[in-house]
């Protein structure tokens, strides 16, 4: 016989003959709901080995004479699921990282209607929108014990969006450029296309002065602006 340490089994003693009244005495008793029974559930403690063998004795006497017999369990560890994971935003891989248990098979939901199931305990999923997702992970073990789901959230934010505007002035103005105010932006980095030091702000306006007037085909200027959560949007360009 062979179960889960998370699972119970039961045995079954048959006596006949003699005076047809019976004793029963189960050895050890640990682990069994009744030693003096016939029918008696072995439900095992958790156990630290892959598996662990256990051996029970039924002795059956009927007030004259005794016999016994025995019976063996091997008792196999139910693993345990869990893993790390990281937020992230959208358009990037998450990464999940399960605790390794050799010889096992993780499945994973991804909460987005995607699951699959690894031989491995590392495995990465893109998302296709911005969302907070509750991700489970079952483990089997190689003797087929099952672990309880492990579940966890995990964040994908959305991607900023990088939009300005800018006058168009007389040579020798400072030119000023104004980013559409967005809550949670925490860098606002600019290009002035004219080869000079690109600008990182704080704040969603900037100034600069051209060296040089460009009539012809003006200054291509590039914003890339970075969320609180460290997401950067794609850059937007405007010739001024």
């Amino acid at each position: 016989n062979e179960i889960c340490d998370n699972e119970s089994t039961s045995f079954k003693a048959v006596a006949s003959g003699g005076s047809g009244s019976y004793i029963y005495t189960w050895t050890p008793a640990t682990g069994l709901d009744d030693a003096t029974i016939a029918n008696p559930t072995f439900t095992p403690n958790e156990i630290d080995e892959l598996s662990k063998s256990f051996q029970f004795i039924c002795e059956v006497n009927d007030g004259y004479n005794s016999i016994s017999d025995t019976v063996n369990v091997i008792v196999n560890k139910t693993p345990k699921a869990e893993f790390t994971t990281n937020d992230v935003c959208l358009g990037e891989e998450t990464i999940f990282n399960a605790t390794i248990v050799d010889g096992a098979t993780y499945t994973w939901n991804f909460g987005d209607g995607n699951s699959e199931t690894t031989s491995t305990n590392t495995t990465s999923h893109k998302y296709l929108t911005a969302d907070k997702f509750n991700v489970t992970l079952t483990v089997t073990s190689v003797h087929g014990c099952v672990s309880e789901m492990f579940s966890k959230e995990v964040d994908v934010f959305s991607l900023p969006v990088a939009e300005f505007t800018a006058d168009d002035i007389c040579f020798g103005e400072e030119t000023i450029f104004n980013a559409t105010t967005v809550d949670g932006i925490k860098e606002y980095r600019w290009n002035f296309g004219d080869g000079s030091q690109e600008v990182v702000t704080t704040i969603p306006t900037a100034t600069h002065k051209y060296a040089a007037a460009n009539q012809d085909s003006g200054y291509e200027v590039t914003l890339t602006v970075l969320s609180d959560n460290n997401c950067e949007s794609t850059p937007t360009t405007k010739t001024v």
